[in-house]
């Protein structure tokens, strides 16, 4: 079935709007266990390239396939297109783009590499800190050539040196439905509630194609190379309990409900070096508790707070999302408290979307405001009056450096949040051409991954649209390969 943009956009809101309300526990949604071929499997299709999963990664990865002349079907286990990616606020991390220059923002791939060998991201793969520091901008000229549309202003986003956050428009679908739309221009085939469970390999080891559960019905499909870009494994307890421990098997999972894990743990069959498995976060400090709704980073470097009970700032809102994180886990109390007004809710697009969830409260005054919801109005007043003044000096002593404007425009509003889990960053390990390695060093032949199934990149580090930036990069990189495997 083929959508236009529009219907597209409404069809996944539904569906999100549906699952993001549902629990405040990850769900186990494994596939059946690694099938191997039997006599009832069907052989349905061949086609040059599968994508395994149709998110942000698997669809810049099909396009790019087809557009270098491969036959490309995507196999997507959910009803619908987006994987994490749609559940993020739509901003990729971009160094050297065409809206920059258009901007007046000076900056370049080169800088972008200098930031980020700094600090905790210099642990990262320098494999993929190249890819992504040199090809971000280019990429996200890619995806505008290719119809997705993004704000001209660059801004700021939490964890960033420079202003290099590019937010899609309208808001994240726009990256979805612009790329899906794209990979149909491309003659692309996307296939949803197709679970693979199973990769095939030929007695040379390379890979072959792939068996999908098709309404129980196991089917082979047979293809010269294969991406995985199914996403980490932050869906499944079970692999977060191994992996992890079951302080995080426990704790609030606000991405996507397919990420359960199952294609890293096929491609560990045949050989693939896993890293990063048991680098551990929470990612986000801000997932809501009333609905398990990541609240997305902006509405902090916009200009939010975050108080514990006692109306009390105790962090840089604005560093590292996963001290932040750990920060609030320190606090000891099962919600803190994020607070912001009027200039922040105009500014940020995702907080219509939480108040119409019914998340937010909203009061006229910060001292109604902390009545309702049930912090002390001396200290929350006291505490605001604080940091309004180190916006104004541009100084603040819990070191806080991203600043926009005083807390000072009524309503106000208040969302309870807690930390919890957005991604994984433990994967498959790649090479610049973003072929799935084995422990030896050597490639898995026929085998690609991009985006959030691959590690070496995420553990170390975030800033504000960092994941969506590796996504497109790695998804675009390996799409090329894989088509170049093809014609070899």
């Amino acid at each position: 079935m083929r959508f236009g943009k529009k219907s597209f956009i409404l069809l996944l809101s539904a569906l999100l709007m549906a699952s993001t309300g549902c629990s405040t526990a990850p769900q186990n949604q494994d596939a059946q266990p690694t099938a191997e071929p039997t006599a009832k499997t069907e052989v349905k299709t061949t086609a040059d390239v599968l994508v395994i999963g149709a998110g942000l990664s698997g669809l810049s990865a099909s396009v790019r396939a087809a557009q270098q002349g491969a036959e490309v079907i995507v196999l997507e286990k959910m009803a619908y297109a987006g994987g994490n990616c749609i559940l993020s606020t739509g901003i990729l991390q971009a160094a050297g783009s065409r809206l920059q220059a258009q901007a007046g923002i000076e900056d370049s791939p080169e800088q972008y590499a200098k930031d980020m060998a700094q600090g905790a991201s210099a642990d990262r793969d320098p494999i993929q800190m190249n890819l992504v520091s040199q090809l971000s901008g280019q990429t996200l000229d890619w995806l505008m050539d290719n119809g997705v549309e993004f704000s001209e202003k660059v801004t700021q986003g939490v964890g960033s040196t420079a202003y290099r956050a590019h937010q899609s428009m309208p808001d994240a679908n726009e990256l979805v439905s612009g790329l899906v739309e794209a990979a149909e221009k491309q003659g692309v085939e996307i296939q949803y509630e197709s679970p693979v469970q199973s990769l095939r390999t030929n007695d040379q080891g390379e890979v072959i194609g792939v068996v999908v559960d098709q309404k129980g019905t196991p089917v082979e499909y047979t293809a010269k190379s294969v991406i995985i870009a199914s996403g980490g494994f932050g869906g499944s307890p079970e692999m977060l309990s191994r992996y992890w421990g079951d302080e995080y098997a426990k704790m609030s999972y606000a991405g996507s409900p397919g990420t359960t894990g199952e294609m890293i743990e096929e491609a560990a069959r045949l050989g693939a070096k896993l890293t990063d498995m048991d680098k551990a976060a929470y990612g986000s400090a801000t997932v809501d508790v009333k609905k398990n709704m990541l609240i997305t980073a902006m509405v902090l470097s916009g200009g939010a707070i975050l108080t514990d009970s006692t109306g009390h700032r105790f962090c840089n809102e604005t560093g590292d999302p996963f001290d932040t994180s750990r920060s609030v886990v320190e606090t000891g109390e099962p919600f803190v408290y994020e607070i912001f007004d009027q200039t922040v809710a105009e500014n940020v697009y995702k907080v219509s979307v939480y108040q119409s969830m019914g998340i937010v409260e909203q009061a006229d005054t910060l001292e109604e405001l902390a009545e309702k919801v049930g912090l002390p109005t001396e200290a929350l007043t006291a505490t605001v009056e604080k940091y309004n003044a180190a916006v104004e000096s541009q100084e603040d002593e819990l070191g806080r450096t991203i600043f926009t404007n005083k807390m000072e425009t009524a309503p106000y509003y208040c969302i309870q949040v807690a930390a919890g889990g957005v991604m994984t960053f433990g994967g498959l390990t790649l090479d610049e051409q973003c072929r799935v390695l084995k422990e030896d060093g050597t490639a898995i032949a026929g085998l690609y991954s991009a985006g959030e199934a691959t590690g070496g990149y995420r553990a170390y580090g975030y800033v504000c649209g960092d994941a969506n930036a590796h996504a497109a990069v790695t998804g675009k990189v390996a799409g090329e390969s894989a088509a170049a495997y093809v014609k070899q």
